[in-house]
Formats: C-alpha cells, sequence, structure tokens
C-alpha cells in the first residue's frame, strides 16, 4: 500500500501509473489506483493517457497489461480522445473497449454509440466498433455538419483520419 504522490514504473510495457492512494499485489500482479489515477502508455511519438476515479492495471500470463478504468473516465492521445464511465485497454490485442455513455472524438468529429471498440494499428486508430444507437457528427464548415446514424457504425482509419464508414440499420 502507498499513499501520497505513488509513481509505479512499468519499463518492459512502457507503462507509468500514478495517483495518491494505491495498492499492488506482488503475487497477482494487480496493482489499483485511486485518488487522481492516471495511467500513460508509451507508444512511439505518442502516449496514450487514461484517467478516472478509479484504475486497475493486471498483467497476463505473458506479462502484457490490461488497464481498467472506472466511472468518469477520460482518455487522450494526439489523434483521439474520448469519455465514458468505464474502459478497458489491452496491450495484448491493442484494443480499447468504452462502455456507459461513451464519447469518442477524433479530429472535427465526434462519435458515439452504446459502446465502442477501438482497434490500434503501430499505435494509431485502425478500426472503431460503435455499437447500438451509433452517431457520427462531423463539423464541414462553421455551423455546418454531416450526420450519420445507425444501429451499428464501423469505421476504418487511415494514418489517423476517418477514411471509410459503414452503417448498418
Amino acid at each position: 500500500t502507498a499513499l501520497s504522490n505513488i509513481w509505479m514504473k512499468d519499463s518492459v510495457n512502457a507503462l507509468v501509473i500514478s495517483g495518491q492512494r494505491a495498492i499492488y499485489n506482488r503475487n497477482t500482479s494487480v496493482a489499483v489506483v485511486t485518488v487522481n489515477p492516471l495511467a500513460s502508455v508509451l507508444m512511439d511519438d505518442d502516449s496514450l493517457h487514461i484517467s478516472g476515479d478509479t484504475l486497475r492495471s493486471v498483467s497476463d500470463s505473458m506479462n502484457r497489461k490490461s488497464i481498467f478504468a472506472y466511472h468518469e473516465v477520460r482518455f487522450f492521445k494526439q489523434d483521439m480522445q474520448g469519455i465514458c464511465d468505464s474502459l478497458h485497454y489491452s496491450q495484448a490485442d491493442s484494443m480499447i473497449y468504452m462502455v456507459e455513455d461513451p464519447v469518442l472524438w477524433n479530429e472535427n468529429r465526434q462519435m458515439r454509440a452504446d459502446s465502442i471498440r477501438i482497434q490500434l494499428a503501430k499505435n494509431k486508430p485502425d478500426r472503431a466498433d460503435f455499437i447500438d444507437k451509433a452517431m457520427i457528427i462531423e463539423e464541414v464548415d462553421t455551423g455546418l455538419y454531416n450526420q450519420i446514424a445507425g444501429n451499428d457504425i464501423y469505421a476504418w482509419f487511415s494514418d489517423k483520419h476517418l477514411r471509410e464508414v459503414f452503417v448498418e440499420g
């Protein structure tokens, strides 16, 4: 258990977690951080920053990390940012899972659905699945917007930019 200005660094996984209160179990490799927690994952020339009320870091059998963030979650990367109630980032499959009122921003777009799955490739967004009540709003000029809505939306990115969208329902 650690209190006040804690800082945990995992050099193998390029991960730093900070906060004001932490509990770490060496036997299970599980860390729970509360009170201003922040996880930062170094990704080439960018970093993925995740904050929320509570962060939990778990290692799998191959020492790859999963970060779980709960309540009032916010995350930021240079090419996207988002908010939701619960988030799971997995280094094993390079996925970000967002649930409970997720909203994702990329460039001049706001995207939302009941749940969002983002696949990263080479640490950049490659594909995003917007499941149930999906909507994308894009500002094309001051006060002018494109809007797409459907049951599910599947989006593909190229070099951080949205390039293709498929809408079901």
